[in-house]
């Protein structure tokens, strides 16, 4: 049986299978795949098909100034003074959330760009921001 899958993307619908081990018998998926089956959406890692359900994140730990790469999701800021992360410029729709897990302020700044209108923010002790990036600017959300 040939596989019929794609990324979904740009409002498509998931190809639909009737139970697990129809899907299982796909001759050729590759990683990156999904699928759906009775309802639950399914992801091909390379090896195995498996439910996606709890979200699993890139966690990057920082002690010091830093600026974010296209592997970052949540970085959580530790040390013990004021810094800065640097948000890189990135694809219309990235998301990523910056932690500030010590006693001083930390402060969030695009490479290029604005967040909400304001040159950077500044994340007290014990907050977090998430913010998505529109193609030219941050948003907070």
């Amino acid at each position: 049986m040939a596989a019929n899958f794609f990324k979904v993307k740009n409002g498509l619908t998931l190809p639909n299978y009737s139970d697990l081990a129809t899907l299982q018998d796909i001759s050729s998926p590759q990683a990156g795949d999904v699928a759906s089956v009775g309802g639950k959406v399914y992801a091909y890692d390379g090896t195995s098909w498996s439910i996606l359900g709890a979200l699993s994140v890139p966690v990057n730990s920082v002690s010091a100034a830093y600026t974010t790469t296209a592997q970052d999701y949540l970085v959580v800021c530790g040390g013990a003074s004021t810094y800065t992360v640097t948000l890189a410029s990135s694809a219309a729709g990235r998301v990523l959330m910056v932690k500030n897990a010590q006693s001083n302020n930390i402060t969030v700044s695009p490479a290029s760009g604005n967040i909400d209108g304001e040159a950077s923010v500044t994340v007290e002790p014990l907050q977090s921001i998430q913010v998505v990036f529109d193609g030219t600017n941050w948003q907070l959300v």
